[in-house]
């Protein structure tokens, strides 16, 4: 791990989200073009994963903060991919990310 936010240019940044790290992750591997799907990145009534809720005592939900948090994170990592010559889109159906969005077919 190199830094908590922003883009890790020798290790991976964590900003606390799993698709955040596996961007940064295909940044440090070598790829100019990483499509994002899958990152809604908001309430679905009631539910914040695919897989549903996690419930227990170790792990938590996101709440609207914690979804603003993570926004502003990919905004400010795709202006730095940006900077260094590679593309992140975001190919999700639904979502609240405002980075630059495109259907999947046209990425393919």
């Amino acid at each position: 791990m190199e830094a908590r936010e922003g883009l890790g240019r020798v290790g991976v940044a964590t900003m606390g989200n799993s698709g955040y790290q596996a961007v940064n992750l295909a940044y440090l591997l070598g790829a100019k073009r990483i499509v994002m799907l899958g990152f809604d990145m908001m309430d679905r009534g009631g539910e914040h994963h695919f897989h549903g809720n996690h419930r227990g005592a170790t792990l938590t939900n996101p709440n609207a903060r914690l979804y603003r948090r993570w926004i502003d994170g990919f905004e400010k990592m795709h202006r730095l991919l940006k900077e260094e010559g590679a593309e992140l889109i975001n190919c999700s159906r639904r979502t609240a990310l405002t980075i630059p969005r495109a259907p999947l077919c046209s990425v393919i």
